[in-house]
């Protein structure tokens, strides 16, 4: 290949057509999505029925959950019942409640501006909205956090009955009003629907994610009434957690959670077809040989941004490897897997006995925190802990099925201990 040219042209591709990233509320991108028709009416559905309210999408991480959401946001604001959002709003451990509610109503602000640019000149309510927002982030704010309030257990450093301590908190009775005219004039316009997803709540241990919601729960309800739509998307079990420790919240949500198991097989193929077509010149094929599409969705439980992801890295790395070549073999794709898998744990550092718990678990393929004694732990916690760590490297996956606990090998861990063939290392 020429020296600066695009990797993907070289292979006959406008672009990559196993992007990995989730989907955009646009068209191009609403043309990518396959499946979830069962799904889709369940989200539709309540949003379509009132006029405002709080719902729940769960699934485990990497089933495609944001790119559902979006794609419902874009079908609906293609409809004229709802403007999406075009920023992603996302809870992370430091996040302050009130500006992460300020942030939801400067996202609402500019969807509003995308769809009418000059809505605000002509109303007082809509340019009272825009003023407020501009001079809190003229002033320094941050809605997205960095605060440390300690209102998230452990990880904010207080426990569950911690109060909001945010700075805002004595203007919140003027932003609130303020922002409650601004809906009203944007509901003249056309607009008296707004969908806001949260994103990351499956970053957030339960207790975190549950006392978040506690302090926030008032102030959606505040949007609901005004025509906002809250998407929540979260973890499996989610709702769950919310209904055991967050009762006031559970209490508000909109029928039951959208449930989102990983697409079939012929799902992430004909996703991968669809992108090759759209973005393929002169009848490209795809360039992965599709039995190693196949090997990925079995090691990674059918994980597809974790099979998009690792196809691109492939991709990129046997390139470097053998710049001159257009098609890559299946063996080829193996050894480059497996290879940066190791690579990526070898990085991290991980003690003897961690690895130990890995090399044992892709062949169990599951592990339970009582089976401490058989790993070599000396009680179950230190094993928990273990476990948890190797969570949060992503080398391991959590399920709970009812009251049962059990960990599962991600991806990265399947294929550092796979043999080229595909067996047990």
């Amino acid at each position: 290949m020429p020296e600066g040219e695009n990797v993907w042209e070289w292979f006959g591709f406008r672009k990559n057509p196993y992007d990995f990233l989730p989907l955009a509320v646009n068209k191009e991108d609403r043309a990518l999505f396959v499946g979830r028709d069962a799904e889709l009416p369940r989200l539709v559905a309540p949003i379509e029925s009132d006029a405002g309210g709080v719902t729940v999408v769960e699934g485990r991480a990497g089933v495609g959950k944001t790119s559902f959401v979006n794609v419902v946001q874009y079908d609906r604001w293609q409809s004229k019942s709802c403007l999406p959002s075009f920023q992603v709003l996302q809870v992370l451990p430091n996040t302050d409640p009130i500006g992460f509610v300020l942030s939801a109503f400067s996202t609402c602000m500019g969807s509003l501006e995308l769809s009418n640019p000059r809505a605000a000149d002509g109303d007082p309510y809509l340019k009272a909205g825009k003023a407020m927002v501009t001079q809190m982030l003229n002033s320094g704010w941050s809605f997205s956090g960095g605060l440390g309030v300690g209102l998230l257990g452990g990880q904010g450093g207080a426990g569950k009955t911690a109060a909001p301590s945010s700075p805002l908190l004595p203007a919140m009775p003027s932003i609130l009003n303020t922002a409650g005219k601004w809906f009203d004039a944007a509901s003249k316009l056309g607009w008296s629907k707004f969908i806001i997803p949260v994103n990351n709540l499956d970053m957030l241990d339960d207790e975190s994610a549950a006392n978040f919601m506690n302090v926030v729960r008032d102030y959606m309800i505040t949007f609901a009434k005004k025509g906002v739509w809250w998407v929540l998307i979260a973890k499996e079990g989610f709702v769950h957690a919310l209904e055991n420790r967050a009762h006031r919240v559970s209490e508000i949500l909109t029928g039951p959670p959208v449930k989102l198991n990983p697409l079939s097989l012929d799902e992430v193929k004909k996703a991968i077809d669809v992108r090759a077509s759209k973005y393929g010149k002169g009848g490209a094929k795809a360039p992965v040989p599709d039995e190693i599409v196949s090997w990925l969705y079995k090691l990674s439980d059918g994980e597809v941004r974790a099979i998009f992801k690792k196809l691109t890295d492939m991709i990129f790395e046997y390139h470097a490897t053998v710049p001159s070549a257009k098609t890559i073999t299946g063996t080829a794709a193996r050894n480059i897997l497996i290879g940066e898998a190791r690579r990526r744990i070898e990085g991290l550092n991980i003690q003897t006995n961690w690895i130990r718990v890995l090399e044992r678990m892709v062949s169990k393929m599951k592990v339970y925190q009582g089976e401490f004694k058989d790993y070599n732990f000396n009680s179950q916690p230190a094993f928990r802990h273990a476990l948890e760590k190797l969570c949060y490297f992503d080398l391991v996956r959590r399920k709970e099925a009812g009251r049962e606990v059990m960990y599962l090998p991600t991806a990265d861990t399947n294929l550092a201990f796979q043999k080229v063939n595909g067996s047990a290392a």
